[in-house]
């Protein structure tokens, strides 16, 4: 028997009766009616997939006259989490060639996986991560803007929210959204990813960067190339710098070349390459020269 998809851990049962903190809305034709009436900028944007409720709960729940305590309703805009980590990756891009080739120094790989890791767990003040829920009501990884929000009428626009629905946060979740929102000082204590399956933590964290269209290179490497190639694409870009031999790769070759001398004349190619390759992997020539890169 085929094992049952379970709902990931974030989520919950919906509320039978009312709105609540942290319900996901998707763009029903009524959001979209609503929006295009009274919002149109959010009614255009085409990777606004999807609202985040922001209100409080207590103040969603439904009475008598009017629908609820809350006069509005706060929906934040949800957005695809490659957006997030893109923009993330632009703040390290300072130079003309980065920016032109969407590429990267290595060293600031360590500073993007922490924000990553910040991200996953909603320690990121300026988002709250959504993960695709396991049933298909949310397909693809993706972030709450909460500072990029729209207030709508709750006498108007109640049911139009509640109908749009398709996932609610566990309530430990729906604590940390409001201790976001709030900017309180102290920690709300949700369990992180780490405490549920620390392999599948990493293993998404290195997907979720490498899923990015931003190439990684060695900053040594992106020093050497010229003015005129960093006004270029990234192909260009990368064309070139496949061109470029590393340091290490240079003094190799130039001891190679010191050994090729007409004392060694007699040497023959493949010896030659032989030599090249044990000069490569010496452990004592790597101890000074650093792992091959």
């Amino acid at each position: 028997m085929a094992n049952k998809q379970k709902l990931h851990f974030t989520y919950k049962e919906p509320d039978a009766k009312n709105l609540q903190q942290g319900d996901l809305l998707t763009k029903t034709s009524g959001i979209m009616a609503l929006l295009n009436e009274i919002h149109p900028h959010y009614y255009k944007k085409s990777d606004y997939t999807h609202f985040l409720v922001l209100t409080q709960s207590c103040d969603l729940v439904r009475r008598e006259e009017p629908s609820c305590k809350a006069k509005y309703i706060s929906l934040a805009c949800v957005r695809p989490l490659e957006l997030v980590i893109s923009r993330e990756i632009q703040k390290k891009q300072t130079s003309e060639c980065k920016k032109n080739g969407n590429i990267c120094d290595n060293k600031d790989k360590e500073g993007i996986l922490s924000f990553i890791d910040r991200l996953l767990n909603n320690n990121e003040p300026e988002y709250f991560y959504l993960e695709p829920d396991g049933y298909g009501k949310l397909t693809k990884p993706s972030c709450a803007f909460l500072r990029l929000s729209i207030a709508i009428k709750s006498v108007e626009h109640y049911d139009t929210c509640f109908n749009s629905r398709i996932l609610s946060l566990d309530d430990t979740f729906q604590a940390k959204l409001g201790w976001l929102l709030g900017n309180i000082y102290s920690r709300v204590g949700t369990n992180d990813w780490n405490d549920f399956d620390k392999e599948k933590f990493k293993k998404r964290r290195i997907e979720i960067i490498k899923n990015s269209d931003c190439k990684w290179i060695d900053g040594k490497i992106l020093n050497k190339i010229p003015s005129d190639i960093a006004k270029e694409g990234q192909a260009s870009i990368l064309d070139y710098i496949k061109t470029i031999d590393s340091d290490r790769d240079i003094l190799l070759k130039r001891i190679v070349e010191l050994v090729n001398n007409r004392e060694y004349k007699n040497i023959a190619e493949v010896r030659r390459e032989k030599l090249f390759g044990q000069l490569r992997s010496d452990p004592q020539l790597s101890s000074l020269l650093g792992p091959i890169q």
